[in-house]
């Protein structure tokens, strides 16, 4: 199989992470590259995530319990507040 270059631009701190991060997977730059991008080809989806970081407001208000566990516990309150009132719906 030939092969051809691809030249990805990017920041040197993007770089160095990428090639630590390919590193402790055990491959290189190179192949951890086309390893994704031959996923992303065969599935025809790149599947992306993040972990949660709360906002600094949540931060905040959320010093006991994980941010999580606050969003679910005060949730019937914030959507009870966004629920307009009987009184104020006319027909």
């Amino acid at each position: 199989m030939s092969t051809t270059l691809l030249t990805v631009k990017t920041d040197e701190l993007t770089k160095r992470e990428l090639k630590e991060f390919a590193a402790e997977l055990g491959v290189s730059t190179t192949a951890f590259v086309n390893l994704v991008v031959k996923q992303a080809l065969r599935d025809r989806r790149v599947v992306l995530s993040t972990t949660f970081e709360p906002t600094p407001i949540c931060k905040l208000s959320c010093t006991a319990q994980s941010p999580t566990t606050h969003l679910a516990a005060t949730l019937p309150t914030r959507i009870a507040k966004m629920t307009p009132s009987p009184t104020l719906i006319r027909s």
